[in-house]
């Protein structure tokens, strides 16, 4: 029995005026590669990652609208469609996270 792997989304808006942290869309792009990476590494075909500009993605409006609504800093990493983390994206948080879904059984 194959389970689906556990859906990682980091969503961002590169037009948006946010800061946590390093600022800077590449700095952002290198801390998505190297996370993704890892994840990779540590999870293999347990987990999918995807990155999402919603500046790009005017069909994930709905997911800006819930982030402005909850006033979530960017970027913000959703598990399975559930944001988890927000502000930055840390490999050991996004780690954590993941392991955490994995022990409930919903991943």
């Amino acid at each position: 029995m194959t389970s689906e792997p556990i859906r990682v989304t980091i969503f961002d808006h590169s037009r948006e005026e946010h800061c946590s942290g390093q600022c800077g869309l590449d700095r952002l792009q290198d801390e998505i590669a190297f996370v993704t990476e890892h994840l990779k590494r540590s999870f293999g075909d347990q987990v999918a990652v995807e990155y999402i500009d919603l500046a790009d993605s005017p069909q994930h409006e709905a997911v800006m609208e819930k982030i402005r609504a909850h006033n979530l800093p960017l970027p913000v990493v959703a598990i399975n469609g559930i944001f988890k983390l927000s502000g930055s994206i840390e490999f050991r948080a996004v780690k954590e996270a993941i392991e955490a879904q994995m022990e409930v059984g919903c991943g």
